[in-house]
C-alpha cells in the first residue's frame, strides 16, 4: 500500500526553512521573530501561530518519511520551547 505524502503549508514551508539545518536549536521566540522579518505576517498570536505549524509539520515530516525528523522540547514553565532538525 502506497502512502500519500501530505503536502507543506506556505507556512509550514517558511517555518521549516528558518530551522537550523545544523542541527543546533532554536526556540519558539526566535522562531517568531525571525518569521515577521521575512514577510509581512498579519497573525493575533505569533507565537500560538508558530507553536501550531510546528506541530503539524513535525507530523508531516513523519508520514512523508523524510531524510530528517524535526523535534521538539518539552515546555519547561516560562522557557520557550526549542525545535531542531535531525537526521531520520
Amino acid at each position: 500500500m502506497h502512502l500519500k505524502k501530505d503536502n507543506y503549508t506556505a507556512q509550514e514551508k517558511r517555518l521549516l526553512a528558518l530551522l537550523p539545518p545544523d542541527g543546533a536549536k532554536i526556540t519558539s521566540r526566535d522562531l517568531t521573530s525571525k518569521r515577521k522579518r521575512v514577510s509581512r505576517w498579519p497573525v493575533e498570536n505569533p507565537q500560538n501561530a508558530v507553536s501550531v505549524t510546528m506541530r503539524n509539520l513535525i507530523k508531516k515530516v513523519a508520514k512523508n518519511r523524510e531524510a530528517f525528523r524535526v523535534r521538539k522540547s518539552y515546555r519547561r514553565g516560562p522557557h520557550p520551547v526549542e525545535y531542531w532538525m535531525e537526521p531520520a
